[in-house]
């Protein structure tokens, strides 16, 4: 395992044509994702964006996965719907995480079985990120269709993010 700890990871998240289009229809929007730590991307590539077709859904395993994190329970975030690219999130202490890029239940399971190497990244970091990046994608939703608000997977979401923000300001 690598023992560096990573001091920065970026989330980025494409916004195309299609997203508009199911905000403004109420819908759950995909999005383009990719995720970088310091200067190595972990999920997509300088050149490639992995596809969430719901994104909602997995902005919601994302934040469900901060108050994990703060009970040292390993979380898991799903970026295709039916399998596809996984993120494994475990806690190694107090003050950093391991990332894992994973593509079967098995890696997930059983640590030797994984392909790619782990990212140790502080765990402030991470949790700050991936509010950050819940936070513009409420924004941009809203900007697109305010009405978005009154549907219930959008309340979800916001009861998610709501949470992990509540999470992180009772633990750090």
């Amino acid at each position: 395992m690598d023992e560096k700890i990573y001091t920065e990871i970026s989330i980025l998240v494409e916004y195309p044509a299609a997203f508009r289009k199911s905000v403004a229809d109420a819908e759950m929007p995909g999005n383009l994702l990719k995720i970088k730590v310091n200067d190595e991307f972990i999920i997509g590539s300088k050149d490639s964006y992995t596809e969430c077709p719901l994104m909602g859904s997995t902005f919601i395993e994302a934040l469900e996965g901060i108050i994990r994190i703060f009970n040292h329970e390993k979380s898991i975030v799903e970026f295709h719907s039916g399998g596809g690219t996984l993120l494994i999130i475990e806690p190694r202490d107090e003050r950093t995480v391991n990332l894992t890029p994973a593509f079967s239940q098995e890696s997930i399971d059983n640590p030797e079985k994984r392909i790619f190497e782990s990212k140790t990244v502080k765990r402030k970091l991470v949790i700050s990120e991936i509010i950050r990046v819940s936070k513009e994608w409420k924004n941009r939703s809203i900007h697109v269709n305010k009405e978005i608000i009154q549907t219930q997977w959008f309340n979800d979401f916001e009861k998610a993010l709501t949470e992990a923000e509540s999470a992180r300001a009772e633990n750090g």
